[in-house]
């Protein structure tokens, strides 16, 4: 799994620095950074730091969005890149993540007192900063009193350099006595005791996604209120803006929404443990449904692709012939010719009528007219 995540993480960093918003990266240059990060990760020598951090003032601090790209980047490496060789020591796993902290305060340094550009510092400190806690939490994860130290002591400079807030800097102290105790796996999953996070307050923010990035850099559902049913006209990308909201306190019905949502995902992804458990036998079928058989001996499977087991009982009802069929579904404008939806031709009859109108309310009346082919 760790060769999987660091292959996401270089593919998202590179996709950054291929966008041509600044100056474009070659693939070529991309691999010589790798290069010389892996050394910086192995070996921190002056030279391999000064050689990373060169490399990142020229192509990557010069881009907000790229600068934020290389925070989550370097996060995934922490988190990921140490525990993929599986005899490494835990002090070597503490030191590659220790260093990973000495290259972003080079950065820090050199933006404030060697750059003439002062926009360059504010960028480096607003696009970092939220990714230091987790970086002190993961390198103090080991409990080495050595590595421990030199994180308090990095911090300590921090504070002397006013890079953080008085605020900022506690959450980076704090962060180091909150880090769990992992053996090359950071950041284990909270116990059931301990996950609180259901209890915590819900808060809408201003805006879904930073208004600043590109169109194709926001969240996906700003797309959903442009999107025109039955229509092939294409999205204007001058009109796709991060939403606005009223920030403050979530409604109650979003909140239940939500904790339903992550309630249903952590089913999903711990459903064999809990079955297994509960000495209930599971097997996967061919969709890669997890199926077994609940108090009732009914069937039942969860998967993510969207069809429900209903639906999909109806289609798959024996001897009936698989030519397409066009539904003609009334909308509640009275206009039957504007909604238009496409269904098996299985759904003749009755079992048509009981699944269009479970659809739409006012479906009962809808024929089916089947489709021409030559």
């Amino acid at each position: 799994m760790a060769a999987h995540h660091m292959s996401l993480a270089k593919a998202t960093f590179a996709a950054s620095l291929l966008r041509p918003d600044v100056t474009k990266v070659s693939r070529d240059d991309l691999e010589h950074f790798q290069s010389m990060f892996d050394k910086t990760l192995r070996n921190c020598t002056i030279q391999n730091i000064q050689a990373c951090k060169q490399w990142l003032l020229d192509n990557v601090v010069v881009s907000a969005p790229r600068t934020i790209a290389l925070g989550k980047f370097l996060l995934s490496v922490s988190k990921h890149k140490a525990s993929e060789a599986k005899n490494n020591s835990k002090s070597f796993l503490s030191r590659q993540r220790l260093h990973i902290l000495y290259l972003v305060h080079d950065l820090l340094h050199h933006s404030k007192y060697h750059n003439q550009n002062v926009s360059t510092e504010e960028t480096v400190i607003q696009s970092l900063r939220p990714i230091l806690c987790d970086l002190f939490q993961l390198a103090a994860s080991q409990r080495k009193s050595k590595v421990k130290r030199r994180l308090i002591g990095l911090i300590d400079i921090w504070d002397k350099e006013k890079y953080f807030t008085k605020e900022q800097l506690l959450a980076f102290q704090n962060s180091l006595s909150a880090s769990p105790e992992t053996s090359g796996s950071p950041l284990q999953p909270p116990s059931k005791s301990e996950n609180v996070s259901l209890d915590l307050p819900y808060n809408i923010p201003s805006t879904h996604g930073d208004p600043s990035l590109p169109f194709y850099e926001l969240p996906a559902a700003n797309l959903m209120h442009l999107i025109v049913p039955n229509s092939s006209q294409p999205i204007r990308p001058a009109e796709v803006r991060a939403l606005q909201f009223s920030a403050g306190p979530a409604d109650e019905s979003l909140v239940n929404a939500l904790k339903d949502f992550l309630r249903d995902v952590d089913r999903m992804d711990n459903t064999f443990a809990k079955l297994e458990n509960d000495s209930i036998p599971v097997e996967v079928d061919e969709l890669g449904q997890v199926q077994y058989r609940n108090e009732a001996e009914d069937l039942t499977a969860d998967t993510y692709y969207g069809w429900s087991r209903t639906f999909f009982a109806i289609t798959a009802e024996p001897g009936v012939d698989r030519t397409a069929a066009v539904a003609v579904v009334p909308n509640v404008r009275g206009d039957d010719t504007a909604n238009r939806q496409v269904i098996p031709r299985r759904l003749h009859g009755p079992i048509a009528g009981q699944y269009l109108e479970e659809e739409n309310p006012r479906a009962r009346e809808a024929m089916t007219v089947p489709i021409k082919t030559n």
